[in-house]
């Protein structure tokens, strides 16, 4: 018994070493399809609050409909999910409009890099991550000192 509980242990050990690691993280430029399926998710519930609140309100129904006939009740609750529906949208357009889409800092990370790929500085480093540019610039200067 003691022989099979080291073989069995030795196996276990060896499935949570190799064969059942997690894969190697990617890093990505945005969330992908996710989006997409987000803003579904997202419009989707901004209509079925509003016809919950429009069609299933009593309060709403109190206030706003009691002395109307039943076409008008009609008219007026798909009205209002309408105009709750497009407020909601407007306001999320406004609310993004007014975030920044990316920090000052990457802004300018991302137009020194762009500028330095036009001058031909770092045309060779393409696709690779973590290099020191400054380190980098450096060393293209030197070889250029040192071909001359």
């Amino acid at each position: 018994a003691l022989i099979n509980n080291m073989f069995e242990l030795r196996g276990t050990a060896f499935n949570f070493l190799i064969a059942y690691r997690r894969g190697t993280p990617h890093q990505a430029q945005d969330i992908g399809s996710w989006e997409s399926i987000f803003t579904f998710i997202a419009r989707t519930s901004v209509a079925s609050n509003a016809f919950l609140i429009a069609f299933l309100s009593e309060d709403f129904y109190n206030r706003y409909l009691a002395s109307l006939s039943e076409a008008e009740i009609y008219m007026a609750r798909f009205a209002f999910v309408i105009i709750f529906h497009y407020g909601v949208y407007a306001v999320c357009v406004l609310v993004l409009k007014m975030l920044w889409k990316e920090p000052r800092e990457v802004t300018i990370a991302r137009r020194r890099r762009a500028y330095l790929e036009r001058t031909g500085v770092v045309e060779d480093m393409e696709g690779v991550r973590g290099v020191d540019i400054r380190r980098e610039i450096t060393r293209k200067r030197t070889a250029t000192v040192r071909s001359i």
